[in-house]
């Protein structure tokens, strides 16, 4: 994988934006007592 620290902090971001950050799209979790949360990628 050829991911530069620029493109993995925009990632981040919006998958904070999209997820728990704003407590939405909690999917069931994958580990006994996690929570997951499902974010669709552009491409």
């Amino acid at each position: 994988m050829n991911t530069s620290k620029k493109e993995l902090t925009k990632f981040l971001c919006e998958a904070k934006r999209n997820t728990y950050a704003i407590a939405q799209n909690e999917v069931n979790g994958t580990r006994p007592d996690s929570h997951d949360f499902y974010m669709k990628m552009k491409v």
